[in-house]
């Protein structure tokens, strides 16, 4: 079942976005006058397919290490997203399920205050460690979550740097099919972006929800 897991995240969070920049650059050369070689035409057509799958999966990993330079670093898409506590966990969260939920924290790993103040200092400052005991818990919900959300941040790569090498060329040879490519993977790009955010915001909240849950079993009184 993990190996399973693996293999569709594999699939949604690199061999995508990757084929789709692949894709572009392969057109791009094209518009740009520029054939395949011979050469590479006569090869087999298996060959051909295990490459185009491998570079795929490769160039997708490329895209990922972009998003964290470039998407990661912004305000909207942080790990959790920096205004997911100012815009949606109050209302996500009941007061009494931030109170259960600090109660967990502090029980679930001594020495966080298990007293809830008001503010979400603590249950913030806690992320991480929720995330990496509710991943110890394969809670599918989790993983259908962080899937999304690779899948999401590889395109908005793929069409962020699509746009880039598109503008690029449009600077060297003009031509309006070019252009045209530009504009729609930039807008393609912000679109993807949007969905980024969102699914950030989704997955925090999946990740408290399934700590709470799981905590207040593991921590229940036994009758």
């Amino acid at each position: 079942m993990k190996e399973l897991k693996a293999t569709l995240y594999d699939i949604k969070g690199y061999f995508i976005p990757g084929a789709l920049f692949l894709w572009g650059i392969v057109e791009l050369i094209s518009q740009c006058g520029y054939m395949l070689d011979a050469s590479l035409q006569k090869l087999p057509s298996s060959f051909m397919a295990v490459a185009a799958v491998s570079l795929s999966y490769v160039t997708g990993h490329a895209l990922h290490t972009l998003a964290n330079a470039t998407i990661d670093k912004m305000q909207w898409s942080l790990y959790p997203p920096k205004f997911y506590f100012d815009e949606a966990f109050n209302s996500d969260f009941s007061v009494e399920q931030r109170q259960a939920l600090q109660a967990c924290i502090g029980k679930v790993f001594r020495g966080a205050s298990s007293e809830y103040s008001g503010d979400n200092t603590v249950i913030r400052a806690s992320y991480w460690a929720c995330f990496q005991y509710v991943m110890a818990k394969q809670v599918d919900e989790l993983d259908n979550f962080l899937s999304l959300t690779g899948f999401y941040r590889g395109t908005t790569a793929a069409f962020g740097a699509t746009a880039i090498i598109y503008a690029a060329a449009f600077t060297w040879r003009p031509r309006m099919t070019i252009a045209g490519v530009t504009v729609v993977s930039a807008i393609a790009c912000l679109a993807f972006f949007t969905r980024v955010t969102r699914f950030n915001h989704y997955l925090a909240k999946t990740v408290y929800a399934n700590f709470l849950h799981l905590a207040e079993v593991q921590t229940a009184p036994e009758s």
